[in-house]
C-alpha cells in the first residue's frame, strides 16, 4: 500500500484494485457517543473487503485523524473546544458540532479533500441542567455531501487591481466568482489581450495561501494540477480546451489541509511572433507537449 510521506511526490489517485480509500455504497455505519469532555466517533466498515484509509476532522488531518490498514472499524475522539480545539469542533449554546471525513476518493495523501470523500456531521447536545458529569449516550450523525449542503465556503482571493496580460478567472454560469463550496464545478478561464491561438498553458499548480495558513510538514504545500499541458488530477482540474475564443478547464473546488484559501498559478507560453504549434491530445501516459523556442515564445505565470 502506497503512503505519502511528504516531499515533492504529488497527490495521485490509486486504482481501485489497490483497495485504498474504497468504500462501497451502503457499507458505512457511524456511531457517536457523547461524553462530558467530547464525543467518541466509531466508523464501521461492513463490506467484504477491509478498509484502508483514514478518517479525520475536516481541515485537521494531521492533528485529528486516524489511519487504518485493512480495518473493520476506526475510532476517533473529538474533544469539546473548551478543552482542546485540535479537531476544529465548534460548540454554540451547548451543542457540539464537527464535520468528519471518511477518505473514499482513492487519492493519496488523504489530506487532499475532494467531493468524492464521504462526510458526516456529528452533533452532541449538552443540556445545562445535566451538568458536566452526566453522559449523553448518543449523538446526532448525519451523512451529507459538501456539494449539496455546502457548509464550508472556500474563499477565492480577489484579482489584483493591476492586470497582467494574462489572468485566470473562475466562472459559474458565465459569471466570475470569488467563493464556492467544496465539490462545486466551476470553469477556470484564461483571459488575455492576446488571441487564444497565441497562448498555450504549460503548468498549473494549486498552492496553500491566506492569513490562516499554518505550515504542516505532513500535508503538501502545493499540488500540481497540469504538467506539460496535461492534467495530473483530471477529476479536480481537466485539460485546458479552447472554447468560445478562450482556454478553459473544468475545476472541482477542493481544499488543502491548513488553509481555506487556495491559489492556482499557471505557467503559460505566449507565442508573440508566430502562431503556437498545434496542441497534442493528452494520452494516459500523459505525453508531453513542447513549444519550440524558435516560435518566439515567452513564459508567463498567471
Amino acid at each position: 500500500v502506497w503512503e505519502w510521506e511528504g516531499g515533492d511526490t504529488p497527490p495521485l489517485r490509486l486504482p481501485s484494485s489497490d483497495g485504498v480509500g474504497v468504500v462501497p455504497t451502503g457499507s458505512l455505519s457511524v456511531d457517536a457517543d457523547c461524553e462530558s469532555h467530547g464525543v467518541n466517533i466509531t466508523v464501521k466498515f461492513n463490506s467484504t473487503v477491509p478498509y484502508t484509509g483514514a478518517i479525520y476532522a475536516i481541515d485537521r488531518y494531521s492533528e485529528c485523524g486516524v489511519y487504518g490498514r485493512e480495518a473493520r472499524g476506526l475510532s476517533l475522539f473529538v474533544p469539546r473546544p473548551k478543552h482542546n480545539t485540535v479537531c476544529n469542533a465548534v460548540e454554540i449554546e451547548g451543542q457540539l458540532a464537527v464535520l468528519i471525513v471518511v477518505s473514499s476518493d482513492s487519492i493519496v495523501p488523504h489530506s487532499v479533500t475532494t467531493s468524492e470523500d464521504t462526510f458526516f456531521h456529528i452533533k452532541c447536545q449538552y443540556a445545562k441542567e445535566a451538568g458536566e458529569g452526566k453522559r449523553r449516550p448518543k449523538g446526532s450523525v448525519k451523512g451529507s455531501s459538501l456539494r449539496s449542503s455546502a457548509p464550508n465556503q472556500v474563499k477565492m482571493r480577489e484579482e489584483s487591481t493591476t492586470k497582467t496580460r494574462v489572468w485566470l478567472e473562475l466562472m459559474r454560469d458565465g459569471k466570475e466568482v470569488h467563493s464556492a463550496a467544496i465539490g462545486e464545478r466551476l470553469t477556470a478561464r484564461l483571459k488575455s489581450a492576446l488571441p487564444a491561438d497565441r497562448i498555450r498553458v504549460s503548468e498549473c499548480v494549486a498552492t496553500k495561501s491566506g492569513d490562516e495558513y499554518t505550515e504542516d510538514e505532513k500535508s503538501p504545500l502545493s499540488v500540481p494540477l497540469i504538467s506539460h499541458g496535461c492534467p495530473l488530477l483530471p477529476h479536480i482540474m481537466s485539460e485546458m480546451r479552447l472554447r468560445n475564443g478562450h482556454w478553459e478547464a473544468e475545476l472541482s473546488v477542493f481544499r488543502l489541509e491548513g488553509s481555506k484559501h487556495v491559489d492556482i498559478v499557471c505557467l503559460v507560453q505566449l507565442c508573440t511572433h508566430a502562431l503556437c504549434p498545434p496542441t497534442q491530445s493528452c494520452q494516459l501516459d500523459r505525453g508531453r507537449r513542447e513549444i519550440a523556442e524558435e516560435n518566439g515564445g515567452d513564459s508567463l505565470r498567471v
